[in-house]
């Protein structure tokens, strides 16, 4: 509870600034702060699951699905198909030319919708407009759909504990 708190206050910080800070015009950013809130709150720019299972199975190469997770996360499991550029990393120079591919709709994800909210939104003030959220985050996806979209690490020891604790020294 205390972490998800301390994310929304983060999120709720970025808007400020992105609302104070960013004018038309001004550097490289194509919205306003107040389009950009607007843009967040109410477009149809976060994505149901069952759209993106469905887009996914008749993908014709123009999905693509990023987890903005970090490596570990990613790690212990994530989208079928689903490519790691954790969200420190989105602008760095490989990834920013990906982004320029206007055939292909990029689906961000984290665990919860408001993680891939501030890199959308990032992406979107840059002219992005191929960009969208899954709705609710890989939480509510692994809730709501059947597991055959999702690669899960398997949970299985890799140490005996028991062994190691019942021996006598």
């Amino acid at each position: 509870m205390k972490g998800s708190m301390g994310r929304i206050f983060l999120f709720l910080v970025f808007i400020f600034f992105v609302y104070q800070g960013c004018k038309p015009g001004n550097g490289r950013f194509q919205l306003s702060g107040p389009e950009s809130v607007q843009a967040m709150l109410f477009s149809n720019e976060a994505v149901a699951p069952e759209e993106i299972m469905e887009a996914v199975q008749k993908d014709s190469g123009s999905v693509f699905l990023v987890d903005i997770r970090t490596q570990a996360e990613f790690a212990n499991g994530h989208l079928l198909n689903a490519v790691n550029i954790p969200a420190q990393h989105i602008l760095e120079g490989p990834w920013l030319r990906l982004w320029k591919d206007k055939k292909t709709i990029y689906y961000l994800y984290g665990n919860t919708q408001l993680e891939a909210n501030a890199p959308w939104m990032i992406l979107r003030q840059m002219g992005y407009d191929n960009v969208r959220v899954l709705q609710g985050g890989l939480a509510y996806f692994s809730d709501f759909s059947d597991t055959s979209f999702l690669k899960l690490e398997d949970e299985t020891a890799r140490y005996d504990f028991t062994a190691v604790f019942s021996t006598k020294n």
